[in-house]
């Protein structure tokens, strides 16, 4: 059977389900794990390339997600599956009463594997589950490409913190292999904005840079 909406763990033998938002505390694996999560519990899953083709297509070029197998009354066949989930910004789907992220589905339809780290999304956005805009990369790799500092962050700005002076601001960026670098004090943000994405040039080529 296939329910409609995706928003508690007590699921049904689900296979997949069609568009919509999910609830923002479900309870399920999906919401709840991190991407290192998935990684220690993909090695007990017997989801395999093979049967998640049974149960969906995917569209490389559009990153969408559809229901391969007509579930009647329920989920009609081509229909896109899968919920966005309003806190976090990525999109989840339940194959065989199991909630997944669909960007690491997405890995595994095209690759025929799980990945071996973090799913990366290049350009930021969560749910563009396109496969040029997924890489398989380091938790580092992963948290330097952030789009935007977190909410705690207290200038607002990724790899900026205020500075010990008054109206100062200082520039921190992590290391590949592990740990902080501070890279200097400046009296502007600008200041510090442009020591920060020089040294992301320098450090992770190709990476996006800050808006300045």
């Amino acid at each position: 059977m296939l329910l409609p909406t995706e928003t508690t763990s007590s699921l049904g033998p689900a296979s997949c389900f069609p568009s919509g938002r999910a609830s923002p505390g479900g309870g399920d694996l999906g919401v709840q794990m991190n991407q290192y999560g998935f990684l220690k519990y993909e090695k007990h899953l017997a989801l395999t390339q093979e049967r998640l083709k049974e149960r969906v297509s995917y569209d490389p070029e559009t990153g969408i997600f559809t229901c391969a197998k007509k579930i009647r009354g329920l989920v009609r066949l081509g229909q896109e599956v899968g919920t966005l989930h309003p806190v976090d910004g990525y999109r989840y789907m339940t194959i065989d009463c199991t909630r997944f992220a669909a960007h690491r589905l997405a890995w595994l339809y095209v690759y025929g594997v799980w990945p071996e780290g973090v799913i990366d999304h290049i350009n930021g956005v969560r749910d563009d589950n396109r496969i040029v805009n997924l890489r398989d990369v380091s938790q580092n790799i992963n948290l330097i490409n952030r789009k935007c500092a977190k909410r705690t962050s207290l200038t607002g700005v990724l790899g900026i913190r205020p500075g010990k002076r008054p109206d100062s601001f200082q520039a921190l960026i992590r290391r590949p292999g592990g740990g902080q670098e501070c890279l200097g004090t400046y009296r502007t943000m600008e200041e510090a904005q442009a020591v920060y994405n020089a040294a992301k040039d320098r450090l992770y080529p190709g990476i996006r840079h800050i808006p300045t």
